[in-house]
């Protein structure tokens, strides 16, 4: 068995460098997002890639989605949108898993909200909204494996932590705990660089194959650090790892798992 996997955080396809209070609610830009998207996954020839942020428009759900399937070999995939987007109008946005292969035992999860609030410069309220946790299986030639992917709250913007609320993690150790002695892997943004350390229990079950910094130096102002991940069961290997430049300000993430 190889996979190449790639997690993905594509801050719903616009600019890194913008920042929320700049910017004004606009449309959905189809073209910008699958310009940016589509030759990636191509060129890379993805089994699996697992997206955050991934925009979905109120009035075209499927649009994006669609496009990748009709344009890319990933005809499979699973939605979570989880919350408003803000910054398109009428929108919303979550995670998402495509797959080359057919999706199955689909599950779709919540990290636990703390319900937080901030009051913003230009005055805009914004919230702690719910994020995703997507869990499926695929199977390659009679190997059933596990797939994991999700995007964890950014605590910081609220002036905390994540280690002031560990509690949030609480979903994504659980299946790590439950599934890491199969075919694992779990992919995402987690929003810590110290995973490890926020949720200890999963240290010796899972191996990070991202050894890299993950995102730009702009990135809420404390980058370049490692939020992405990519964890595999200790039954894998990983022989390759490497990342792709992005029009977001998170890197493209990719690893070539084997069995």
């Amino acid at each position: 068995m190889k996979l190449k996997v790639c997690t993905w955080n594509i801050s719903e396809g616009i600019e890194g460098t913008c920042n929320l209070d700049s910017i004004k609610e606009k449309e959905l830009s189809e073209s910008n997002l699958l310009n940016s998207i589509i030759p990636v996954i191509k060129e890379n020839d993805f089994d699996i890639v697992c997206f955050q942020e991934f925009p979905v428009d109120k009035d075209s759900i499927d649009v994006i989605s669609n496009k990748i399937v009709e344009n890319t070999e990933l005809k499979y995939f699973i939605l979570h949108p989880t919350c408003p987007s803000y910054l398109f109008k009428g929108g919303n946005v979550g995670v998402a898993l495509f797959s080359k292969y057919p999706l199955s035992n689909i599950n779709k999860l919540y990290f636990k909200n703390p319900n937080l609030e901030k009051v913003s410069k230009s005055g805009h309220i914004y919230h702690s909204f719910d994020k995703g946790i997507i869990c499926a299986s695929i199977n390659i030639d009679g190997t059933i494996v596990s797939l994991v992917t999700g995007h964890a709250i950014a605590f910081l913007p609220f002036g905390c932590t994540e280690f002031d609320y560990p509690e949030s993690y609480i979903p994504l150790e659980d299946i790590i705990c439950e599934k890491y002695k199969s075919d694992l892997i779990v992919m995402g943004d987690f929003n810590t660089d110290k995973l490890y350390s926020l949720i200890p229990s999963i240290k010796g079950k899972v191996i990070d194959t991202v050894n890299y910094n993950t995102t730009y130096p702009y990135y809420e102002n404390r980058g370049p650090i490692k939020v992405d991940y990519i964890l595999i069961s200790s039954n894998l290997k990983c022989s390759e790892s490497y990342s792709i430049d992005s029009l977001s300000d998170h890197l493209v993430c990719v690893s070539v798992i084997e069995k």
